[in-house]
């Protein structure tokens, strides 16, 4: 039931029954009958014209559940609007989740890009600025634990960089779903001084980026701010998951 579930949650497009039973290798009847309570329960959705399933509203209620036990969460939110407000990029926050960073709160700006930025999105911790601000600021325990994948995926070259990005806390880069886009993100840290979530945005690297960037810029006081709020609030928060063995929880988008 969770693989289905799963598979309708990550598909862009509403999938029949036999879709389903073909990708996951199961029977029709199995996949049919599954379906039927999915939908039953509200967590599945079905074209009554032509018979295909899509994700229904009771999963989109429990993964707000889900995203609301971060309590960087409500803490970031209306740093997150001051500074869409101020940039016109959309804004995000994100949390490590394993081996990945996963999109809990995001802010829509005038600005948006093509691609879009689902709440609920993941992506590996070396994938993109968001993932490596924190992945650059972990303790050396939290690094040997996902060090054998680091390794399977960064060169040496790309290791000391992201020795090097704990010094400089704003990380900019390409961005990892879409060409010609840069992220940009900025480490947050609870009043341990534990890497708890990251800040930033998605967009076009010209003159409009640098200005937001420079280092008078009021993007670096907001970002100054939420530190200095979680820092104060946050002693002790951790994730409801940081006690799950990363290779539990790896790549829970695929």
């Amino acid at each position: 039931m969770f693989e289905v579930l799963r598979l309708l949650a990550h598909e862009k497009k509403p999938l029949d029954a036999a879709h389903v039973a073909k990708t996951l290798g199961i029977p029709m009847t199995s996949t049919l009958r599954v379906l039927g309570t999915l939908e039953a329960a509200g967590f599945a959705e079905r074209d009554r014209a032509g018979g295909r399933y899509r994700i229904g509203k009771a999963a989109s209620t429990l993964s707000l559940a889900f995203m609301s036990q971060f309590a960087v969460r409500d803490l970031a939110l209306p740093y997150l609007q001051r500074m869409t407000l101020e940039t016109g990029q959309t804004s995000s926050l994100f949390v490590r989740l394993g081996w990945n960073a996963l999109r809990v709160a995001a802010v829509l700006g005038h600005r948006t890009l093509m691609h879009s930025t689902p709440v609920g999105e993941t992506r590996p911790l070396w994938g993109g600025a968001h993932g490596r601000a924190i992945l650059a600021n972990l303790t050396d325990a939290d690094r040997a634990e996902i060090s054998g994948q680091l390794d399977s995926e960064l060169g040496a070259d790309e290791q000391a960089e992201l020795a090097g990005l704990a010094r400089s806390r704003l990380v900019r880069g390409e961005c990892y779903f879409e060409a010609g886009v840069d992220d940009c993100g900025w480490p947050i840290f609870n009043g341990d001084g534990l890497v708890i979530a990251s800040v930033g945005f998605e967009a076009v690297p010209g003159p409009i980026l640098d200005r937001i960037l420079a280092a008078d810029s009021v993007v670096h006081k907001i970002i100054a701010e939420i530190s200095a709020t979680a820092a104060r609030e946050l002693a002790g928060a951790i994730s409801h998951y940081d006690h799950i063995p990363a290779a539990e929880i790896a790549f829970v988008d695929e």
